[in-house]
């Protein structure tokens, strides 16, 4: 890691003005923390430093491709495997260990219809990890994310952070365990319509209206912990969003966002606790496109059958 070495050197910069924290000395004692963390345990270990280093200033290119190749080395053989056998569109299925076998039953709902349109993995979270792991046997999926509802959007933006790095992913539609598939050509021309040249994420809008008009206690019930589960979700959200109860479609490029915001808006990611509220507001902030698209043709939900 030359480039470690390179900006764990404190290069002086010019006088701070007031207030002004000396960024230079940060960067290398940032540099300086990855580098032994490096040492002591490998590249993997280092990610979440890594991380960081990139995300204290988003103009430092050095930084982020670092971060970069750090995470592709560290993951390189859950990347192969993916790059291998995973197609342009992929039916990412959003589960817990908890509910696995809701997930598989989801999968089988498309594979019966039309198994050779497309790929599907399965998504579990392991906040013991560091990097990506991929089973091609069974097309699980899992991201260095707690495995619990408040860690959703964590979950699901790590995941889509990593078909990004799969240059061979075109299209994802997202979907939960208890989702089943109707209608296979119904689909597939939903994966057609988003080959846009813009980053897009089509589906069922929420629109609240207001800034802040969600609904607070949907997370009631659902999460690890009481101090996140009794209390109301005040983030002043956006105020419309794609529907993830309904399944949403997204884009190459919006895979590209949520690598990006993967890398330097983790705090925006995990405080949002609403998985669906926080990916539609990154995509829009970051000048992607909301397209209104119905998903009841496509998908239905256990409740329907």
């Amino acid at each position: 890691m030359q480039r470690l070495g390179k900006m764990a050197e404190h290069v002086p910069g010019s006088p701070l003005g007031k207030g002004h924290p000396d960024t230079a000395r940060i960067r290398s004692e940032y540099a300086l923390s990855t580098q032994r963390l490096i040492d002591a345990g490998g590249v993997d270990t280092a990610l979440a430093s890594a991380r960081q280093l990139a995300a204290l200033d988003m103009r430092d290119g050095e930084a982020f491709h670092l971060f970069g190749a750090m995470l592709a080395t560290a993951s390189e053989t859950a990347l192969s495997r993916a790059r291998t056998s995973l197609k342009p569109w992929v039916v990412m299925h959003v589960t817990c260990e908890a509910r696995i076998e809701r997930a598989r039953e989801s999968m089988r709902s498309f594979e019966t219809t039309s198994p050779d349109g497309f790929s599907q993995i399965i998504v579990l979270g392991r906040p013991e990890a560091h990097a990506f792991a991929f089973d091609v046997s069974t097309r699980t999926l899992i991201v260095p994310s707690p495995d619990t509802y408040e860690h959703l959007p964590a979950k699901v933006i790590a995941a889509m952070a990593f078909l990004a790095m799969c240059a061979n992913v075109e299209a994802v539609l997202k979907v939960d365990d208890d989702h089943r598939l109707r209608s296979a050509p119904a689909l597939l021309a939903a994966f057609r319509r988003t080959a846009r040249p813009h980053p897009l994420q089509a589906g069922e809008f929420l629109d609240a209206g207001a800034l802040g008009l969600h609904a607070r206690t949907w997370h009631f019930g659902k999460t690890s912990g009481a101090s996140v589960g009794e209390r109301p979700f005040t983030y002043v959200g956006p105020s419309r969003w794609a529907n993830g109860a309904s399944g949403y479609l997204i884009n190459k490029l919006t895979l590209r966002l949520m690598y990006w915001s993967y890398v330097y808006f983790q705090d925006a990611i995990d405080r949002g606790l609403y998985e669906d509220m926080t990916i539609s507001d990154l995509i829009e902030r970051q000048g992607g496109r909301l397209v209104q698209q119905s998903m009841a043709p496509i998908l239905g939900t256990v409740g329907d059958y």
